[in-house]
Protein backbone atom coordinates (compact mmCIF):
# COMPACT_ATOMS: atom_id res chain seq x y z
CA UNK A 1 0.00 0.00 0.00
CA UNK A 2 1.26 3.16 -1.23
CA UNK A 3 0.81 6.05 1.66
CA UNK A 4 2.97 8.82 -0.37
CA UNK A 5 0.86 11.54 -2.45
CA UNK A 6 1.27 11.88 -5.89
CA UNK A 7 2.43 15.26 -7.33
CA UNK A 8 -0.95 16.23 -8.15
CA UNK A 9 -2.29 15.20 -4.62
CA UNK A 10 0.86 17.54 -3.08
CA UNK A 11 -0.47 20.31 -5.26
CA UNK A 12 -4.03 20.07 -4.11
CA UNK A 13 -2.67 20.28 -0.59
CA UNK A 14 -0.72 23.48 -1.53
CA UNK A 15 -3.87 24.58 -3.01
CA UNK A 16 -5.79 24.00 0.13
CA UNK A 17 -3.26 25.65 2.17
CA UNK A 18 -3.39 28.66 -0.01
CA UNK A 19 -6.61 29.18 0.28
CA UNK A 20 -6.77 28.48 4.35
CA UNK A 21 -4.22 30.95 4.13
CA UNK A 22 -5.76 33.46 2.53
CA UNK A 23 -9.23 33.08 3.14
CA UNK A 24 -10.11 31.68 6.88
CA UNK A 25 -11.06 34.39 9.32
CA UNK A 26 -8.68 34.78 12.13
CA UNK A 27 -10.81 34.58 14.28
CA UNK A 28 -12.82 31.56 13.41
CA UNK A 29 -9.71 30.02 13.46
CA UNK A 30 -8.64 30.96 17.33
CA UNK A 31 -11.94 29.94 18.29
CA UNK A 32 -11.86 26.75 16.52
CA UNK A 33 -8.43 26.33 17.77
CA UNK A 34 -9.09 27.04 21.56
CA UNK A 35 -12.61 25.10 21.54
CA UNK A 36 -14.62 28.14 21.91
CA UNK A 37 -18.25 28.06 20.99
CA UNK A 38 -18.67 29.70 17.20
CA UNK A 39 -21.99 31.40 16.39
CA UNK A 40 -23.79 31.01 13.90
CA UNK A 41 -22.34 34.21 11.84
CA UNK A 42 -19.27 32.66 12.52
CA UNK A 43 -20.82 29.03 10.80
CA UNK A 44 -22.43 30.91 8.01
CA UNK A 45 -19.27 33.68 6.72
CA UNK A 46 -17.22 30.44 6.64
CA UNK A 47 -20.41 28.73 4.74
CA UNK A 48 -20.23 31.29 2.04
CA UNK A 49 -16.34 31.54 1.68
CA UNK A 50 -16.55 27.57 1.02
CA UNK A 51 -19.55 28.53 -1.36
CA UNK A 52 -17.41 31.10 -3.22
CA UNK A 53 -14.69 28.95 -4.00
CA UNK A 54 -17.16 25.63 -4.98
CA UNK A 55 -15.68 23.60 -1.84
CA UNK A 56 -18.74 23.57 1.21
CA UNK A 57 -19.97 20.28 0.13
CA UNK A 58 -17.45 18.26 -1.54
CA UNK A 59 -19.24 15.00 -0.67
CA UNK A 60 -22.13 16.02 -3.22
CA UNK A 61 -22.59 15.20 -6.62
CA UNK A 62 -21.22 18.43 -8.93
CA UNK A 63 -24.56 19.10 -10.45
CA UNK A 64 -25.70 20.35 -7.08
CA UNK A 65 -22.15 22.20 -5.74
CA UNK A 66 -20.32 19.51 -4.93
CA UNK A 67 -16.69 18.69 -5.87
CA UNK A 68 -14.76 15.87 -8.22
CA UNK A 69 -12.83 15.36 -5.22
CA UNK A 70 -11.90 11.18 -4.51
CA UNK A 71 -11.34 10.55 -0.87
CA UNK A 72 -7.83 11.51 -0.50
CA UNK A 73 -8.93 15.11 -2.11
CA UNK A 74 -11.48 15.03 0.80
CA UNK A 75 -8.63 13.72 3.82
CA UNK A 76 -6.29 16.31 2.52
CA UNK A 77 -9.49 18.86 2.98
CA UNK A 78 -10.31 17.88 6.30
CA UNK A 79 -6.67 17.03 7.44
CA UNK A 80 -5.42 20.56 6.06
CA UNK A 81 -8.82 22.61 7.66
CA UNK A 82 -8.01 20.77 10.81
CA UNK A 83 -4.32 22.21 11.06
CA UNK A 84 -5.51 25.66 10.37
CA UNK A 85 -8.39 25.81 12.81
CA UNK A 86 -11.32 25.80 9.72
CA UNK A 87 -14.87 25.24 11.06
CA UNK A 88 -15.88 21.27 10.40
CA UNK A 89 -18.18 21.13 7.12
CA UNK A 90 -21.29 19.80 8.00
CA UNK A 91 -22.42 16.46 6.16
CA UNK A 92 -26.09 16.53 5.19
CA UNK A 93 -28.20 13.53 4.19
CA UNK A 94 -31.58 14.12 1.99
CA UNK A 95 -31.42 10.37 0.62
CA UNK A 96 -34.64 10.14 3.47
CA UNK A 97 -36.04 13.01 2.33
CA UNK A 98 -39.87 13.41 2.43
CA UNK A 99 -40.22 16.46 0.10
CA UNK A 100 -40.22 15.87 -3.52
CA UNK A 101 -37.31 15.52 -5.53
CA UNK A 102 -37.11 19.04 -7.00
CA UNK A 103 -37.97 20.52 -3.78
CA UNK A 104 -34.85 19.04 -2.20
CA UNK A 105 -32.56 19.85 -5.20
CA UNK A 106 -34.19 23.63 -5.00
CA UNK A 107 -32.76 23.32 -1.06
CA UNK A 108 -29.45 21.95 -1.79
CA UNK A 109 -28.77 24.52 -4.50
CA UNK A 110 -29.33 27.07 -2.10
CA UNK A 111 -27.43 25.75 0.46
CA UNK A 112 -24.68 25.41 -1.04
CA UNK A 113 -24.89 28.95 -2.64
CA UNK A 114 -25.23 30.15 0.83
CA UNK A 115 -28.21 31.30 0.49
CA UNK A 116 -29.90 29.31 3.53
CA UNK A 117 -27.54 26.84 5.98
CA UNK A 118 -29.34 23.83 6.53
CA UNK A 119 -32.70 22.49 5.42
CA UNK A 120 -36.03 23.70 5.93
CA UNK A 121 -37.59 21.86 8.36
CA UNK A 122 -34.29 21.06 10.28
CA UNK A 123 -34.39 20.86 13.61
CA UNK A 124 -32.27 24.00 15.70
CA UNK A 125 -30.05 21.77 18.18
CA UNK A 126 -29.36 24.61 20.26
CA UNK A 127 -33.28 25.32 21.05
CA UNK A 128 -33.72 24.30 24.02
CA UNK A 129 -37.41 22.13 24.74
CA UNK A 130 -39.26 21.59 27.71
CA UNK A 131 -40.05 18.23 28.90
CA UNK A 132 -43.37 16.95 28.95
CA UNK A 133 -44.74 14.44 30.15
CA UNK A 134 -47.28 11.76 28.04
CA UNK A 135 -50.80 12.78 28.10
Amino acid sequence: MNVNYTEEELAFRDEVRAFLSAELPADIAQKVKLGKHLSKEDHQRWQKILSKRGWYAPGWPVEFGGTTWGPVEKHIFDEECAAYGAPRCMTLNFAQSKSSPSSTIARIRRMVSGATRKPSGARNATRSRTWQPPA
